[in-house]
């Protein structure tokens, strides 16, 4: 029994995501070192385990919370389903939080500040579904304060103005991921009276919306990272998130949901780690790696509906 709840706790914590907030966390602490001259630390290593796991623990709560759209749009998720007991789970999810919050405190002060905003707007975000863009802003500024956390983990100090630039950047990197990801809800979010682009309008003016909105952002990366000393790692990494994002628009038009979640993830962490090229050249290591191992793990949910 106890084994069988790790597994679903596993499979609940949607480890592919994990790689999102990893790099965005990532992003914010190669920014840190770019801007502050910090020397690599044992502080990268604790922000950069929090901000990959984190996501993933705090996921017990979101399912939680929307367990009642989630019997429509994702049935076979464990905690409705009644394969993840609750109780356990939450306990668990609080209990690595604390833990978390406290290695993140010997870290900096200051990143207590990004956990708690990021994980109080993963819960508004569930309350704020029924209400188009301004859920997708909900979950994107989320999920940036990933790179914030890790910034500030780093350095000991809040970010500055001159890093305003990139923290906006990976602002519409998770807006898009979250857009792209109502898609395969659509018929739960109607029933359930959440509002979305995709439920207000029809996929001929959303899916063409979306390739457009994803090209000017990819564009916009390209434009700030292709003055670095690595362009061809850049043009390489631009042409890869074009291909990414035409791949995603084409299974999202033919209803090929499942896979779309997985290129939809791929693309989010190709987005950042064009971003990450002028403060990390390792990026041209770690961008394919990560990407192969998304693919990788997203092959253990073999169901959309989980």
């Amino acid at each position: 029994m106890q084994k069988d709840f790790f597994y679903y706790y596993l499979r609940s914590m949607r480890l592919y995501y994990c790689f999102v907030t990893g790099m965005t966390t990532l992003a914010g602490t190669v920014m840190a070192h770019a801007f502050c001259g910090h020397p690599w630390g044992w502080q990268d290593a604790v922000v950069l385990t929090v901000g990959f796991f984190a996501w993933g623990v705090n996921q017990i709560f979101s399912d939680w919370c929307d367990r009642q759209e989630d019997s429509i749009n994702a049935p076979h998720r464990p905690m409705v389903s009644g394969k993840l007991s609750p109780k356990p789970a939450l306990i668990l999810s609080t209990s690595l939080m604390l833990i978390f919050a406290a290695a993140s405190y010997f870290a900096s002060p200051w990143t207590l500040l990004f956990l708690a905003i990021g994980g109080g707007l993963n819960l508004c975000y569930s309350k704020l579904k029924k209400i188009p863009v301004l859920n997708c802003l909900t979950y994107a500024m989320a999920i940036t304060c990933c790179a914030l956390y890790g910034y500030s983990g780093t350095c000991g100090v809040l970010p500055g103005t001159s890093c305003i630039l990139p923290f906006l950047l990976i602002l519409p990197a998770h807006f898009l991921m979250c857009s792209f990801s109502y898609n395969k809800d659509k018929e739960g979010d109607r029933r359930s009276g959440i509002r979305t682009l995709q439920t207000l309008y029809p996929d001929r003016i959303t899916l063409p919306g979306h390739w457009i909105a994803g090209m000017i952002y990819t564009f916009a990366i390209f434009h700030f990272t292709k003055s670095g000393e690595d362009r061809l790692t850049v043009i390489i990494f631009t042409i890869a998130a074009v291909l990414l994002l035409s791949k995603l628009i084409f299974l999202l038009e033919k209803e090929k949901y499942h896979p779309a979640v997985c290129w939809n993830c791929m693309l989010c962490v190709c987005w950042l780690c064009n971003l990450i090229i002028p403060f990390f050249p390792g990026t041209i290591i770690l961008a394919p790696l990560s990407l192969l191992i998304i693919w990788l793990i997203f092959r253990w949910y073999p169901d959309e509906k989980e």
